[in-house]
């Protein structure tokens, strides 16, 4: 087991006579695991809390914070506090001794790994994707730091404290969606680390709208993750690149004019050399396959939303089992992967009741088909919803007509407003969307 006791004990008596400012510099750099030594450990720990509580570092305060904890005795008590600065003959090395202890921490837990993988790669009932699923979600975590993560409630005081702070230095990645009203509702866009749910009926414009936001996305210079599990890249490309005067249809048939293809020459250039990756072919409608591709994506630094088009053509190795069962086994797991990548997610799905008439009432958490947990694992779920598509005389309370118009209800919003709507407008061929300003100021409150 890789480790190094005494390069322990030099770390700790280095901050002891350091002080506090040394402390500050390196502390997000250790953490009570990375000491093999439990009682190492422990005197590190009430150093770290010594600095939160603001008082100072030297060995007559860890003194009393630890016998104050009825800890000192067993750390070695006085005399090996004593010890721990008489050794040091200078400071100067410190940043480099953290980072030596640091890298050990890091092999003792690839040995530790490794030793895991070892004894399941033997046993005979698993299955060779759940081995590498395994082996792959380990490697991410010791990528990212994210495994085993247990705080105290001071340690979680003061990861709050720093949040908030990167919040009001917009620090923190919120990846707005290109709708103004409805990044208003979901203050300011998605972020780290919510399951999005995006629900609807056929041709409400769900792929559309997913399109839209990751052209939006890369545009803003966010890695974007796309697995498309219906349509080929080919597709969706046509669905970025044909507008803007160009025909789809036109594409279709191999009939464009030479205006058209102008245009489609000029919008294939403004999407060269973005940060867009398409993943579509039919191993992605495996769970295993499309976490295993984020978690590479991810620890190549590319990876800064993923988009999952859509819920009902994933599957699982899970066997006899109800599909609502292993629905909400999926949508489990999506958020995990969301909390381990640190990026948010939006998931397409598909609104199981049939909309029959002409005054179709948007539909409900309830009616997404196949539910399973999808109301409880996810944090925003959307639904747009045309009302034109069903009554080509709708119109809205104001009387104006719902063609090329739509909006967009927030049903679900584990941090802010929900059960809201915002609206939006679309071009004819319902490849862009943008607000409708009008019906925003005037209906969003109804």
């Amino acid at each position: 087991m890789p480790r190094d006791e005494e390069l322990e004990k030099i770390v700790l008596g280095e901050i002891l006579v350091a002080g506090s400012n040394a402390f500050a510099e390196i502390e997000g750099e250790l953490t009570t695991k990375s000491f093999y030594s439990d009682a190492h450990a422990t005197i590190f720990e009430a150093i770290a809390k010594l600095s939160y509580e603001r008082k100072a570092i030297n060995i007559s305060e860890l003194a009393m914070i630890l016998n104050r904890e009825n800890k000192l005795e067993y750390v070695g008590g006085s005399p090996f506090l004593s010890h721990l600065i008489t050794s040091v003959s200078s400071t100067v090395y410190l940043a480099n001794h953290v980072k030596a202890l640091h890298d050990i921490e890091v092999k003792r837990k690839v040995y530790i790994l490794a030793e895991k993988m070892i004894a399941l790669a033997a046993d005979k009932s698993v299955e060779q994707d759940e081995v590498l699923e395994m082996a792959d979600k380990g490697i991410t975590e010791l990528q990212t730091n994210s495994a085993g993560q247990v705080f105290d409630i001071d340690e979680s005081l003061g990861r709050y404290y720093d949040w908030a702070v990167a919040n009001a230095e917009h620090k923190n990645k919120v990846i707005p969606t290109g709708l103004m009203g409805l990044d208003s509702i979901l203050d300011g866009g998605f972020r780290a680390p919510d399951l999005v749910v995006m629900g609807g009926r056929p041709s409400m414009g769900k792929t559309a709208f997913a399109t839209a936001f990751a052209e939006y996305f890369v545009f803003q210079g966010y890695h974007t993750l796309f697995f498309s599990l219906e349509m080929t890249d080919i597709q969706l490309i046509g669905r970025m690149v044909a507008k803007n005067g160009v025909n789809s249809s036109h594409v279709r048939k191999g009939c464009m004019t030479q205006e058209e293809w102008n245009i489609q020459d000029e919008n294939m250039s403004r999407l060269m050399g973005l940060r867009l990756h398409i993943a579509c072919s039919e191993d992605y409608k495996q769970l295993s396959a499309i976490k295993a591709e984020a978690h590479r994506f991810k620890r190549k630094g590319e990876c800064d939303v993923i988009i999952i088009d859509y819920l009902q053509y994933i599957r699982t190795k899970l066997k006899n089992v109800q599909r609502y069962v292993e629905v909400g086994y999926i949508t489990s797991e999506l958020k995990s992967l969301a909390k381990e990548l640190n990026v948010p997610i939006l998931l397409l799905a598909q609104v199981g009741r049939n909309a029959e008439g002409t005054d179709v009432e948007p539909p409900q958490m309830s009616d997404l088909r196949e539910s399973g947990n999808i109301e409880q694992d996810a944090d925003i779920i959307l639904f747009p919803h045309r009302p034109w598509v069903y009554n080509n005389e709708a119109v809205d309370k104001t009387g104006r007509s719902w063609k090329d118009r739509g909006f967009i209800y927030v049903a679900k919003n584990r941090e802010g407003m929900r059960n809201v709507k915002t609206y939006f407008m679309n071009d004819p061929q319902f490849k862009e969307f943008y607000d409708d300003e009008q019906a925003n100021e005037q209906l969003s409150h109804e």
